[in-house]
């Protein structure tokens, strides 16, 4: 980046905001217009990321039963979210109870799925959307498309393709408001682990991940269990997302094609259904 002409404190900067992550970073700065953002701070001059909320021990809270049901988690949570989003926007999300219902609601769901056929206990979001279980939990569901695939890779681009987290994402989005416009809830997967992103229509705003796991990679998440953390930016969103899902350099004898499968995830695009 310095070669490029950008100075060594932005580029620093620009770094540490896009968590390493040098495609990111180097639209930090392009957006900045080379001064790039202060340590802690997203590309507005905002902070990059602040938690919402917090439910200690997370879907391991309800111990056996929640210990796989990630995917039902998000998914209720995205049901509920996309209800209420109409008539309260994005304080459906920060309401004290939000985070601790869909935390009920998505371990039952599971249980329930499970009691129904389900054939493994880490179910894909296809799995809980085709059983019968999903016709009473998500009601408020409207699937935009068919599953988007993506890659993660150390250049954070995804490869040749552009498959990366951030490319991803945009898409989801502009699908989303040819779709209806509004918020779009994206339930991503790298498996095994399952989380959701609601990201607002055209009118902007903040980019939430809801995430049901305890994680000890960021910092402002450490201890907290569930969490929901709002990210003043698409770029900022996609740079958390780095952290936790970071890619694998598997080694030059693996196969290019084994690669890309262990780093590939998925997102399922969701609106909110009419009428």
């Amino acid at each position: 980046m310095v070669s490029m002409g950008f100075a060594q404190a932005a580029a620093e900067g620009a770094l540490e905001a896009a968590a390493g992550n040098v495609e990111l970073a180097l639209d930090l700065l392009l957006q900045s217009g080379g001064s790039g953002p202060a340590a802690g701070e997203g590309s507005a001059g905002t902070p990059r990321r602040r938690l919402v909320q917090s439910v200690p021990g997370g879907q391991y809270s309800a111990g056996a039963r929640g210990r796989s049901a990630c995917t039902c988690i998000a998914l209720s949570a995205a049901d509920r979210f996309l209800r209420e989003t109409a008539a309260e926007g994005p304080a459906a999300a920060t309401s004290e109870d939000f985070l601790a219902e869909a935390l009920r609601a998505g371990t039952e769901l599971h249980g329930r799925c499970l009691a129904a056929g389900g054939s493994v206990e880490h179910l894909s979001a296809e799995e809980v959307l085709a059983s019968p279980a999903a016709l009473e939990g998500l009601v408020s569901l409207s699937k935009v498309g068919d599953v988007r695939q993506g890659i993660l890779s150390l250049d954070g681009n995804g490869g040749a393709l552009g498959l990366g987290m951030r490319s991803v994402l945009s898409r989801c989005r502009e699908e989303a408001d040819v779709a209806g416009g509004g918020w779009a809830a994206a339930v991503l997967t790298k498996s095994p682990e399952t989380v959701l992103l609601l990201l607002p229509g055209a009118l902007g705003g903040e980019c939430l991940l809801v995430d049901s796991h305890p994680r000890y990679q960021l910092p402002e998440a450490t201890g907290k269990g569930a969490y929901v953390m709002a990210h003043a930016t698409e770029l900022d969103l996609a740079g958390t997302l780095a952290e936790l899902f970071p890619a694998t350099d598997l080694g030059p004898d693996v196969p290019e094609l084994m690669a890309a499968m262990y780093n590939s995830f998925d997102v399922y695009v969701f609106v909110a259904k009419k009428g």
